[in-house]
């Protein structure tokens, strides 16, 4: 399948629910794994952040992939809001395929990534029991338990077989973040874009007296930011995530080349991928580093304690060339706080309860 990317149907069933119909405003069910004592529980979280970190990370996907890919078997969850892909159907950029049409394929892998998703005996025992009333009665026991656990096993199976990265809906990306199961495809969009956020996360922290206290708690990826930005209203979006795709066709080969290397294991280029990565992480502490005399210094931050960096050192950086030069552009982007409350003001939620919510659930969950 090239370098496309697998994702769910899910997932753009509540992107596609939001952008008609607003945030939902109310909650949602997340697992949570209790390895310890052997069970999981069931937690609220609120469905609008869901939502939205759902579509941040749909956008960025839409500049970054060559190609995203669905199981065309269960595009009917997501057709009522098919207008708002229809740009990305049309241009070949999103393909619905039939993924499950190989079921004798993925049987095995799909078994294996149950067992290891199913880490405690509780969550066996609720597997157990969908299996056994969907033998019954072709209908799941507890359909949400379904959803998360067979229904990413069944992702996870697809990625394996066709050999693609996925990435899954939120409420399951938490699953499988709880358990040693990793991704069955190397996804080097993915590895950068985490790099990335975690380069970002520490020019945003500061030193305290009781220790690291980050100062905007919320980083958004850069290449959100930018879309949301450039958008007036919420039909915008995608469109505008479309047309960046121009701008970032380097970084698009960039980051095909290294997907290739990584399947190939050409350790060369994998070698030569992490030097550009090391030469980026330099820049940052140089920038970060002590003021040199005679400099003038930029204060980063909404307040008390902010963030002291060179500007001569920043210019200097900001003046390298190639992918060195766009990398060090994305991590010295601005945090995004801005950019959440401006899309949350696009759905008329910047100051209500649920855009508070929204705020709180992403500063944990955004990756």
């Amino acid at each position: 399948m090239g370098s496309a990317l697998i994702i769910d149907n899910w997932l753009l069933q509540d992107i596609g629910s939001c952008l008609s119909q607003g945030l939902n405003r109310d909650n949602v069910s997340e697992v949570v794994i209790h390895r310890a004592d052997d069970s999981h529980s069931i937690r609220d979280v609120p469905a609008a952040g869901v939502q939205i970190e759902a579509l941040l990370g749909f956008l960025v996907d839409i500049v970054l992939r060559d190609s995203i890919v669905v199981d065309s078997a269960f595009t009917n969850t997501w057709s009522d809001y098919e207008k708002y892909f229809a740009m990305l159907l049309g241009q070949g950029l999103m393909r619905p395929l039939p993924l499950g049409a190989y079921d004798e394929r993925l049987k095995e892998s799909k078994r294996y990534a149950l067992e290891q998703l199913c880490v405690t005996s509780t969550l066996r025992e609720a597997q157990q029991q969908n299996e056994r009333s969907w033998a019954a009665r072709k209908g799941a026991e507890n359909p949400y338990m379904s959803a998360v656990i067979w229904g990413t096993a069944g992702m996870l199976s697809r990625s394996h077989v066709f050999e693609a990265p996925y990435s899954g809906h939120p409420l399951r990306k938490r699953v499988i973040e709880q358990t040693v199961l990793a991704s069955p495809s190397r996804d080097a969009v993915a590895e950068i874009l985490e790099w990335m956020n975690d380069e970002r996360l520490r020019l945003y922290e500061a030193k305290v007296t009781k220790g690291l206290q980050r100062t905007a708690t919320l980083v958004l990826p850069p290449i959100a930011i930018e879309i949301i930005e450039a958008s007036a209203d919420i039909d915008d979006l995608v469109t505008v995530a479309y047309q960046l795709r121009d701008k970032y066709v380097g970084m698009r080969e960039w980051m095909r080349s290294i997907q290739t290397a990584m399947e190939c294991e050409n350790p060369k280029e994998i070698a030569k991928y992490k030097k550009t990565l090391d030469a980026v992480s330099k820049d940052l502490g140089r920038a970060m580093g002590k003021n040199d005399t005679g400099k003038i210094t930029l204060k980063i931050g909404l307040g008390w304690p902010s963030i002291s960096i060179s500007v001569g050192t920043l210019d200097e950086v900001m003046k390298k060339f190639g992918m060195r030069a766009t990398l060090n552009n994305q991590i010295f982007t601005g945090q995004g706080e801005r950019s959440v409350k401006k899309l949350l003001r696009m759905f008329e939620e910047e100051k209500s309860r649920v855009g508070l919510s929204v705020q709180q659930y992403l500063r944990p969950n955004l990756k």
